[in-house]
Order: structure tokens, then sequence, then C-alpha cells
């Protein structure tokens, strides 16, 4: 078991980058990872990312609301390269492709880029804390292999 402060870094590690955070911690812990539990590098991990994702989610929500109220709306909306691209990759990957990704691209990105495309459907924070149990999961189990080897 970690000791509480270590704890708090690495889960504050897992909000920023998120996919280094399991190689981190089993590096940091060198000879000792074989004394830490599994669970607890997953969870520490997953915890982090958890209250990254509320964090960053809602906090872009509320920006995305503040920003909208706050610019003068032009009568009709050009369509530029840049939003065709953006339209055509929300439509063809929807909210799972982001969950998908989320775990190579950080936890604030992946929280912002949801709250700015899906902040009408409820269920977006679920599945971006799933999405990211899932990766460390993963990440955890990768890790685990390669300080095996």
């Amino acid at each position: 078991m970690l000791p509480l402060y270590q704890s708090i870094l690495f889960a504050i590690l897992a909000i920023v980058k998120f996919l280094f955070t399991p190689f981190t911690m089993m590096a940091f812990l060198g000879k000792d990872a074989g004394r830490v539990e599994f669970a607890s590098i997953v969870s520490t991990t997953g915890i982090g990312a958890t209250v990254g994702v509320l964090f960053f989610y809602y906090l872009g929500k509320r920006f995305f609301v503040w920003w909208s109220g706050s610019r003068k709306k032009p009568n009709q909306r050009t369509f530029t390269k840049q939003r065709r691209r953006m339209i055509r990759i929300k439509m063809r990957f929807g909210l799972f492709g982001i969950v998908l990704v989320s775990g190579l691209i950080s936890v604030p990105v992946s929280a912002i880029l949801a709250a700015r495309f899906y902040k009408h459907q409820w269920h977006t924070p679920f599945w971006l804390i799933l999405g990211f149990w899932f990766w460390a999961l993963f990440l955890t189990s990768l890790a685990w292999v390669i300080n095996l080897f």
C-alpha cells in the first residue's frame, strides 16, 4: 500500500499526464513495485483521472456556456475548413471516439472536448470516467508486464 501523500501526488500526475502515470509509479517504486498491489496502482490512476474528468468537464461546460453568451453572434455562421473537419470527426467517431483515445490524450483535453461537443448528454462524464478506468487497467497491466522483464 502506498503512503497517502504518494497516492495523492500520483493521482495529480494522473490528471496531468495520464498515459505515463502507471509507468512512472512502477519506475519510482523500483524494487518495491512487487510489494505494491496491482489494484493500488490501478485505483490511484483511476481516482486521479476521475477527479480530473469531473473537474475539467464541468469547468469546460461552464466556460463554453459563458463563452457563447459573451460573444456577439453573427447572423449566419461561415463554415471554414477547420469547422468542417471538426464536425466530420464528431459525426464519424462521436463520444466513443473521444473515450477510445482518451488515454492517449490527457484528461483535461478529453474532458474539455467532451464538454464542448456533448454537454447536453447527461451520461458523458460517466463514459469518460469508465473509459479512463479501462485505460488505467490496460496501462497498469502493460507497466506490470514491462517491469517483470
